[in-house]
């Protein structure tokens, strides 16, 4: 009886839960996802033919930012540094 009483409570406990999930995913579907024109500036629309399977084939591109030129300088200096060391 007491294994009977655990299985029932259980199965309640996971009903409950389930409704709950669904409940909150209903909810953020309803209202609209918003953003301001103005934080968009910069960013680009692009399009992707060959999107992978679970991609998507449009997308907002980022604006380029000076941390990307930044790094992308300081790798290939790092790489001279090591082999530099190296001999």
């Amino acid at each position: 009886m007491p294994r009977l009483l655990t299985v029932v409570v259980a199965v309640a406990v996971l009903g409950v839960l389930a409704v709950l999930f669904v409940r909150s995913a209903q909810s953020s579907r309803e209202t609209p996802f918003t953003v301001e024109q103005g934080s968009l500036a910069g960013w680009t629309l692009v399009v992707h033919p060959d999107a992978v399977a679970l991609g998507s084939w449009l997308a907002l591109s980022p604006p380029a930012s000076p941390d990307d030129d930044i790094v992308s300088l300081a790798f290939p200096l790092r790489v001279r540094l090591a082999h530099s060391s190296a001999v």
